[in-house]
């Protein structure tokens, strides 16, 4: 079985992006979402375009908007906010996996 967050004592998102931060330039953000029928529902590798598409949607963040610029400090925010929607919306698992 694939070892989690969780086996590394992390509580959170947040806290785990804190302790990797800062991320490499490039990098793939594997989240696992789970839900109470199944242990994991979905699991998608989300390259840096598709999570800045994902922060833009579910943040109804406009495209100009400086969020979504990625300089090392934004985009470790970034992550972080992107992360903590994850975690209130569902039971969910992250790890950073990178460079590429």
């Amino acid at each position: 079985m694939k070892e989690t967050i969780l086996d590394y004592g992390f509580k959170s998102f947040a806290e785990l992006l804190r302790k990797v931060a800062p991320l490499p330039r490039e990098f793939n953000l594997l989240v696992k979402f789970c839900n109470e029928e199944a242990k994991f529902m979905v699991k998608e590798t989300i390259l840096l375009a598709e999570l800045r598409a994902e922060i833009r949607m579910h943040w109804c963040i406009p495209k100009n908007d400086a969020i979504t610029h990625f300089g090392s400090s934004e985009l470790e925010y970034d992550l972080t906010l992107f992360a903590c929607y994850l975690c209130e919306n569902s039971e969910a698992e992250v790890e950073v996996i990178g460079p590429r």
